[in-house]
């Protein structure tokens, strides 16, 4: 299974609802390697999966990243004959979801265009990686 994000891949909710992280992954991966005899620590200093979203961003930037992650998976697809091909963000779901951030947005079409154009870059990635 791919997942088009780290965070996305670092985090998943079973359906008894229990959550498994990239850290216990890890963690459990080292203390089996110890029992065998490998000795050594998870190396969880500087891991980008032990780091909260806020510590990596700019403070202008961290409302953008909260829509973002709100509204990455709310798509518009098109279908080319072959597959679905997805395009865009839904744009409506981008300003609910503006309109609806706990603190008051103090530039919202600032937040609405930064979204946007990491949603984009992020499918350029993706379209690039599947041409390959």
């Amino acid at each position: 299974m791919r997942f088009t994000d780290s965070l996305a891949a670092s985090r998943l909710v079973l359906e008894d609802g229990t959550v498994i992280t990239k850290c216990d992954e890890c963690r459990t991966m080292w203390k089996e390697r110890n029992q065998r005899g490998v000795v050594g620590d998870p190396p969880c200093d500087g891991c980008e999966d032990n780091v909260e979203l806020g510590d990596r961003l700019l403070d202008e930037n961290f409302c953008a990243a909260k829509v973002y992650y709100r509204v990455r998976n709310q798509i518009l697809v098109y279908h080319n004959g072959e597959h679905d091909k997805e395009f865009d963000l839904n744009h409506v779901a981008v300003w609910a979801a503006i309109d609806h951030f706990p603190q008051k947005v103090l530039n919202p079409f600032e937040v609405f265009e930064l979204v946007t154009d990491v949603y984009h870059h992020f499918l350029r990635e993706r379209n690039n990686q599947s041409s390959d």
